[in-house]
């Protein structure tokens, strides 16, 4: 079972901090990944900032500067994916609104929140991560 956690630093551009925790029965070469994630279509590296036993500590920074403006009312779908060497890709679809950065003044947020936790684990072929659980905290 492989624990993720994207800690979200809502900046200009935001930033992405990703941490994965294993159970101690689980290899720790399933945390290594091709470094870079997909977030609706912006490839970005990450970096490894850290690594012990039980956990690795990646870092990176996805802009949204030039992604089209949502339009009022609407949530568009933005696919997110990172591939595993060893254990699979994960894919979700998170829910997201992009505003214009010069028009930010009539924003309305919904719940706040700093990070998304999910509990992932590969299938049988290890070629996809099944979530299991997603927590927003």
């Amino acid at each position: 079972m492989i624990l993720m956690t994207f800690r979200c630093e809502w900046l200009f551009p935001v930033s992405f901090i990703l941490w994965e925790s294993l159970s101690r029965h689980t290899l720790g070469s399933l945390l290594d990944i091709k470094r870079n994630m997909n977030i609706g279509g912006v490839v970005f590296p990450l970096e490894q900032q850290s690594r012990d036993e039980e956990s690795v500590v990646y870092h990176g920074q996805y802009d949204t500067e030039g992604v089209p403006h949502t339009k009022s009312g609407d949530r568009q779908p933005v696919q997110v994916s990172i591939e595993f060497i060893k254990a699979g890709t994960f894919e979700t679809v998170w829910q997201a609104k992009y505003y214009n950065y010069y028009k930010r003044e009539h924003c309305q947020f919904g719940n706040k929140f700093s990070s998304i936790e999910y509990e992932c684990k590969p299938n049988e072929t290890r070629t996809l991560m099944w979530i299991n659980k997603e927590a927003f905290n």
